[in-house]
């Protein structure tokens, strides 16, 4: 980090070459003491093998830094596992262990002098080259997390990877160590990482497709354990869903695909000196959403762990970010509410793709109307676009962003609709983009840049809409009854579905009428739900 001229740093590594690190950070305390100055204080890092952690190692607060002390070492790997066998080493051993040649530097403190033991790492930084110290293949064998760091690393310096990794990541082998000798939570912390970076869609996600890496990311469980919303399983001739597009191979191209096609959007709505499109969406929530997009409308039955109960429906998308990413509960929750929200306003989208297409007119004149009851703008009533916003929320933008993806991607594409993306997204980003992801000549700039522009056009009237029918913040705004206000006057409603339709059918009416008071909705109740007076 320094030598590339960062100077927010706060962590540093200690190497030490004669005693471990918690005998050093002791004599560094006792030292100290003598000294007379004020307390030093270190605790012990045991080791933990699952988390990476190899070696014992002392952990110090020096000033604003976290000093750890660790002693150099030398690691002999398995075929079975990628936690090696630790001795002590040499600096020189200590360097080749290491991932990546540029992690491989050491800074003596004595001469403060930058070393380099692997003859590599200085050149490598300067040329801007991920590559490994020992033969790429055998490194990524020994530990294949190496393949992830390696793309997290090279996303994030924006660093060429180097050829003979680039066709390990790609070997078979280490595709199947990955999968058998590292679990799903180093997997996803790396991914984790990656994701969160705001260049994620140009530089991590592009090269994790291309070095084939993304399908091993992207896991999907097997056919058999997956069903449609009517329950019917995907390996039944009745499955309303093509199977041949649920497995890790399509989700991750199609992820990726979408995860592309938002990030033109968002750059074209710049090019034009728009604001981008829903505001900041650029995070790491709406690319686990993009990613596992295909997911979207198919079940998984899932045995609690440790259980003898009866497996329970979980929307795939939810497993996938639970087990496989590993993005806890709450953001599975959220992913699966921005894909259902990205779902409605689709459907909301192609409505005024039509209405526009049919009548030739432009929605910035129209009014809004009564029709059946309802306020309604254009060909979108009120009720429904509320009934959206309420169940979305906060995840508004994303999810349009999303939709907005999903309709650019929906029109039948002839040639490599993936590759096309990627170039149009490597001569839109003024080399943003990963060096190792090299332009196809695939042609087709022009069809997707019309497509993106009608897709952010009907976004942007959308969003009018919204405001037309006076909803911006419909989500925020709680309906006048609660469930225990209804239950007073309607005493009789029978257990199950009917207080969650009494619940909707309050909405409804408060959508239709946006002035009326709590009394007017009790009134409407029991008129309508008069035999649960």
């Amino acid at each position: 980090d320094r030598m590339l001229g960062k100077t927010d740093m706060h962590d540093i590594d200690l190497a030490l070459d004669n005693m471990s690190g918690s005998k050093f950070a002791e004599a560094l305390v006792a030292w100290n003491k003598k000294k007379g100055n004020s307390e030093l204080h270190y605790h012990v890092v045991q080791l933990n093998p699952e988390k990476s952690k190899h070696l014992e190692t002392a952990t110090m607060r020096l000033g604003k830094f976290e000093v750890d002390f660790v002693q150099l070492r030398s690691e002999q790997y398995t075929s079975s596992s990628r936690i090696p066998e630790i001795t002590f080493g040499t600096p020189l051993e200590d360097a080749l262990r290491r991932d990546l040649t540029i992690n491989s530097l050491f800074f003596n403190i004595n001469t403060r002098e930058v070393e380099d033991f692997t003859g590599r790492g200085l050149e490598d930084l300067q040329q801007g080259i991920v590559c490994t110290p020992l033969p790429a293949l055998v490194t990524l064998q020994d530990d294949p997390l190496r393949a992830l760091r390696a793309v997290r690393f090279a996303s994030r310096y924006n660093f060429a990877v180097a050829t003979d990794l680039q066709a390990a990541c790609r070997d078979p082998t280490v595709h199947c160590a990955l999968t058998t000798k590292v679990s799903r939570e180093r997997i996803s912390k790396e991914v984790s990482e990656m994701l969160a970076h705001p260049s994620a869609p140009v530089r991590a996600i592009p090269l994790l497709y291309r070095l084939q890496l993304l399908p091993l990311v992207i896991a999907c469980p097997t056919p058999q354990a997956l069903y449609d919303t009517s329950g019917v399983a995907l390996t039944d001739a009745g499955c309303s869903v093509d199977p041949s597009n649920i497995g890790s191979e399509p989700l991750a191209r199609l992820g990726l695909n979408l995860v592309l096609a938002s990030h033109l959007v968002q750059l074209h709505a710049r090019r034009r000196g728009e604001p981008v499109l829903g505001g900041d969406v650029e995070n790491k929530l709406f690319r686990y959403a993009a990613l596992t997009c295909g997911a979207h409308g198919v079940t998984y039955l899932s045995a609690p762990p440790g259980t003898n109960k009866r497996p329970r429906p979980v929307p795939l998308e939810k497993h996938m970010c639970l087990h496989e990413l590993h993005t806890g509960n709450k953001d599975a929750d959220s992913v699966s509410t921005i894909q259902r929200g990205a779902e409605a306003l689709l459907s909301l989208l192609r409505l005024l793709s039509a209405a526009l297409a049919s009548e030739g007119s432009d929605e910035r004149l129209w009014q809004v109307v009564e029709l059946d009851g309802c306020p309604t703008w254009g060909p979108i009533g009120r009720v429904r676009l509320g009934m959206v916003l309420r169940d979305v929320g906060e995840f508004f933008a994303p999810a349009l962003l999303l939709a907005c993806a999903r309709l650019v991607l929906e029109a039948e594409a002839e040639g490599d609709t993936t590759a096309e993306l990627i170039d149009l997204v490597i001569g839109w980003s003024d080399g943003d983009h990963n060096p190792s992801i090299e332009r196809e000549g695939t042609g087709g700039e022009g069809k997707w840049e019309k497509r993106i522009d009608s897709s952010l056009r009907l976004a942007r009237a959308l969003e009018a809409g919204v405001f037309a029918l006076q909803l911006e913040e419909e989500w925020r705004r709680p309906v006048p009854l609660s469930g225990k206000d209804i239950k007073q006057f309607l005493t009789k409603i029978p257990a199950g579905p009917t207080f969650t339709e009494i619940l909707n059918s309050q909405t409804d009416y408060h959508l239709r009428h946006p002035n009326c008071t709590p009394t007017d909705i009790a009134n409407y109740l029991k008129e309508k739900y008069a035999s649960f007076v």
